[in-house]
């Protein structure tokens, strides 16, 4: 072997070091970046997106026991909604969210906010409105089966395709139903709001005794006389 083959072999190894060394050094630092990305994520998911954890605004609110404004239906905000209120009974318990409702049982009658009308209704006219949400009570208060979903379907709008009302309208209904009533014989609820949208039409609002659950909205449309259930919530 002449010097310039010896000389060429050796910058040809050289070269092959030097290329070695510039991928270590980019692996190196490739790695060096990943491990610092992965601490900063770590990290960033033991904060909370309140900086120092001492709870929410609702949460303090909770944990104080303190009245927190809540939106209504409407829009308007208003603390009475969710303020605890502090009835008691003759044992000393504490009672439940709206005036009139303590341990030993509930005062149907007593107002309640966003219940301006609270209308008892007790063996309303047959083929009323109100009959009809009365009917329609009465059968999800059956027992589960044919005849009481028919009872309770036959109040209902051609629009309402019988699948869809057995899915989704039925179990609810029969699974809410004792929250909107006073008693079940003779079955009396009570109507918080009434509104008329347009000619024949009548939405009715019934009076939830579930703290947690709103009053639900029914309208119903009269036509050839008979009152059928336009839109509904169980």
């Amino acid at each position: 072997m002449t010097n310039l083959e010896a000389t060429v072999g050796v910058v040809n190894n050289l070269r092959k070091i030097e290329v070695q060394t510039h991928f270590t050094r980019f692996f190196t630092l490739l790695r060096v970046v990943l491990l610092v990305e992965c601490l900063i994520i770590v990290a960033g998911c033991g904060k909370s997106p309140y900086g120092d954890r001492k709870g929410t605004p609702l949460e303090t609110a909770n944990r104080a026991n303190a009245p927190v404004s809540t939106v209504t239906r409407e829009g308007s905000s208003s603390a009475a909604d969710s303020a605890t209120q502090a009835t008691t009974d003759a044992g000393g318990q504490q009672g439940s969210l709206y005036p009139g409702v303590v341990s030993k049982g509930i005062d149907h009658a007593a107002p309640r906010p966003h219940c301006p009308v609270n209308r008892e209704v007790r063996n309303p006219p047959e083929g009323s409105a109100e009959w009809v949400v009365a009917d329609i009570l009465n059968a999800a208060l059956e027992p589960d089966g044919d005849s009481a979903f028919e009872r309770f379907y036959g109040h209902f709008m051609a629009q309402h395709e019988r699948g869809w009302v057995r899915q989704q309208y039925w179990p609810r209904a029969r699974e809410h139903v004792r929250k909107y009533i006073v008693s079940e014989n003779p079955l009396v609820y009570r109507i918080c709001r009434e509104l008329t949208p347009e000619p024949g039409q009548l939405k009715l609002f019934l009076r939830s005794y579930d703290e947690k659950k709103s009053d639900p909205p029914i309208t119903l449309r009269q036509t050839a006389g008979v009152w059928r259930i336009e839109f509904y919530t169980p």
